[in-house]
Parts: structure tokens; C-alpha cells; sequence
């Protein structure tokens, strides 16, 4: 009664009664998220979960509980969806799938990639929501990918784009071939930055060429962005790729910023970059934001910061 009552010590205690008999409630009860969903007389909270699905719509709480339960449920939320015919519990499902290891959800990558060629909407979504999971492993669903990617400019770009950005990213750099097209979504101001730049950073320093090619025909504030991304790839792999000494310095400038923090040597190379930083004043908050880091040893680019207030 005391259990049921929120005794947590009452609870913890019972756990530990049940794990020193080797019994696999033990886990169950000790995860207070899971433990309410085992009504008196109940040894799984499987059943109760399941039961409450249609009525669990973008419920955190709920998709947490089933995929703390681990893979051993994949099988049960699969049938679930196999035979589900409403959209939102079809999502639910798919959101708490999604969160299984790869090896839960190989055995159902077949009727994914299946779903992901067919001309329904829907199932094309639960498909991208899914196959995640399985990164690397997929990279030849790339073409498909792009396929079903929204045209840049288009005002549902960010809206109807943005589960194949995050699929790109994490099959990671064998996606790399999608570079060229995911740069083409920087410039548009409707479309989302955050998930475009994570779908970059995702596919890794391979996408640099992509960028370079694209910068010198992109408006001035689509350039931070750049220095977001370099922040997040290996300095040795942006100078094996010549960007930090490019000739043109409206390309060198963004890299270099991003680079700043890891690399204060490269402050020697900012005077050099002035005309540039004036011609696109969006950069030198970037620049401030890659100084402050560095505290005393960013004192070399005060005389650069001056001519820019000048």
C-alpha cells in the first residue's frame, strides 16, 4: 500500500527485495516512469502501455516509458503499427521505434525501405521517422532522399523537408553525395537553419567543397553559417581541403573564424581579412563570438577590431 501510495523508499526497497531473487520486475519498479504503469495484480507495464496508446499523443512521458523498456517491445509496437490505421497513433509508434537500437529494428528494414518508395505520404513519413536508427547502413537510399526534399525556395522547404535532412545527417559521410543540394537551403531565409546546418554537420567535412563552390553566389548572411559549421569539423581536415589558406577571401574568412578558438595562431591571418569583415559586417559577430574564448590571447586582433570601428 505504501508502494502504491509514492513511497519511493517503500518502492526502492521492494526493488531490491525483487533483484536479490532474480526477478526482472526488479528494473521496472525501480524506474518510477515505468512502475505506473503496473496497476496492482500486473508484472509488465507492457500491456497497460499499449492499451493506453490511442490516447497518447506527443505525450514525452509515454514514449519515454516504452523505449526505456528496450528492444525486447520492438516487436510488439511493430505489429502495433502493421496494424494501426490511425495517423496519430501511427506516429506515436513510429517516434517510440525510433528510439530502438539498430538491431531491434533490422528486421523490419525491408517494409520500411518499402514504405519509403511508395507514393504514400503518411507511410513515407513513419519510414524517415524510423530508418534513422540505421545510419550508415542505408546510405544507398540517398537518391530517394533527394527525391522527396522539397525545393529550396519553396515555403514548406523547412516544414516538409526536414525528417530527410535529419535522416542525410545521420547516415553521416557516406550521405556525402546529398552535399550540393543541402547547401542550396542555406540562403533562403524560410528554411531552417538549425536542421540544414545539423544535416551538414552530420555528413562531416566532406560537404566543404559544396560550401566553397556555393559562397561567392549566396547574399552576405548566409555566411555565418559557414563559420557555425567549421566550428564543427576537424581543423586538420579543413586544412588538408586548402580552405584556411583559400585565395579568396571571402571564403578563407568564414573558415578561418570558425577555426579561431581551436587555432590562435591563425590571428596573425585576420589584418589581412579587414576589407572583407567591412564589406560583410554579419561576420564580425562571429568574429567576436570566436574571440571571446580565447580571453588574453585574442589581444593580436584588437588592432583589427579598432580599423572595424573605425
Amino acid at each position: 500500500a505504501a508502494i502504491r501510495a509514492g513511497d519511493d523508499v517503500a518502492r526502492l526497497a521492494y526493488a531490491d527485495w525483487l533483484e536479490e531473487r532474480g526477478d526482472p520486475r526488479a528494473e521496472w519498479v525501480r524506474d518510477r516512469l515505468l512502475f505506473r504503469w503496473m496497476p496492482h495484480g500486473t508484472d509488465d507495464p507492457l500491456p497497460a502501455l499499449l492499451e493506453a496508446m490511442p490516447y497518447r499523443h506527443h505525450d514525452a512521458d509515454f514514449d519515454l516509458a516504452l523505449q526505456r523498456l528496450g528492444p525486447r517491445v520492438a516487436p510488439a509496437l511493430w505489429d502495433r503499427l502493421l496494424q494501426a490505421t490511425g495517423e496519430h497513433q501511427r506516429q506515436t509508434l513510429a517516434r517510440c521505434l525510433s528510439g530502438m537500437p539498430a538491431d531491434a529494428l533490422r528486421p523490419y528494414k525491408a517494409q520500411l525501405l518499402e514504405w519509403l518508395y511508395s507514393d504514400n505520404a503518411e507511410d513515407q513519413e513513419i519510414a524517415l521517422n524510423i530508418l534513422c536508427t540505421l545510419g550508415p547502413e542505408i546510405a544507398d537510399i540517398v537518391p530517394r532522399l533527394l527525391e522527396l526534399l522539397p525545393a529550396p525556395s519553396g515555403t514548406n522547404a523547412s516544414l516538409f523537408g526536414s525528417r530527410q535532412l535529419r535522416l542525410l545527417g545521420c547516415i553521416g559521410p557516406a550521405a556525402v553525395e546529398a552535399a550540393d543540394a543541402l547547401v542550396e537551403y542555406l540562403p533562403f531565409e524560410q528554411n531552417n537553419y538549425t536542421t540544414v546546418c545539423e544535416a551538414l554537420r552530420g555528413i562531416g567535412p566532406g560537404v566543404v567543397p559544396a560550401l566553397v563552390r556555393a559562397m561567392p553566389t549566396w547574399r552576405s548572411n548566409t555566411l555565418g553559417h559557414v563559420v557555425t559549421l567549421a566550428h564543427s569539423f576537424d581543423l586538420a581536415d579543413l586544412e588538408q581541403q586548402g580552405v584556411l589558406d583559400h585565395p579568396d577571401p571571402l571564403v578563407r574568412t568564414p573558415f578561418l573564424l570558425g577555426c579561431l578558438e581551436r587555432q590562435p595562431a591563425l590571428l596573425d591571418e585576420l589584418p589581412a581579412l579587414v576589407d572583407t569583415l567591412r564589406q560583410h559586417p554579419e561576420l564580425v559577430d562571429p568574429l567576436l563570438e570566436s574571440l571571446r574564448p580565447l580571453g588574453a590571447q585574442a589581444a593580436p586582433a584588437l588592432p583589427v577590431l579598432r580599423q572595424l570601428l573605425d
